[in-house]
């Protein structure tokens, strides 16, 4: 598992190397599956970058995140890695730093364990992220509401997934 987090680490300070960050986050959340009611933390932190292609004047703009993530299972946790293009929805007020914005993610990641719990393996180290985004900008503020769904996309089966509802707090550059 340390491993996992110094290339991790390791990603996240090169990829910051290479060009300057648009944008760092800090997130926590609860897992929704596979605890059968009992609720599980999750923690996300991560960098974003701004892709070059955008529509309808700015509207719709593109931006690579790059994270590191903790999730607690029973009898310890699982770290994660992932890369994951977002394309972003914002209103005219957002584009000038004050306004509603959405995103959508899919990307892949990498897991140190794939055993949630009792019965709930996720089956493979390498799985994808989709992630829906609702949020607000203040300023170089961005606070938002996300929903990510994990999955193995049917490569094992059984192919569980598991469902992450958190909060997001990010300051722009």
């Amino acid at each position: 598992m340390r491993n996992i987090c110094m290339a991790g680490l390791m990603i996240l300070l090169t990829a910051s190397a290479a060009q300057a960050v648009d944008l760092v986050y800090v997130q926590g959340g609860v897992v929704e599956h596979p605890t059968h009611g009992e609720l599980r933390g999750d923690a996300e932190i991560g960098l974003g970058w701004q892709l070059p292609w955008q529509w309808a004047q700015g509207s719709v703009n593109t931006r690579l995140d790059l994270a590191g993530g903790y999730t607690s299972i029973p009898g310890g946790q699982s770290l994660r890695v992932l890369a994951m293009p977002v394309v972003r929805w914002q209103s005219e007020g957002a584009k000038h730093r004050h306004g509603w914005f959405a995103e959508l993610g899919i990307g892949t990641s990498y897991l140190s364990n794939t055993l949630w719990s009792a019965g709930y393996d996720l089956n493979t180290h390498m799985q994808f992220e989709d992630r829906l985004g609702i949020g607000c900008v203040s300023g170089a503020n961005e606070y938002s509401l996300n929903l990510t769904h994990i999955s193995n996309a049917g490569i094992k089966e059984p192919n569980p997934g598991t469902e992450i509802v958190s909060l997001r707090y990010a300051r722009q550059f």
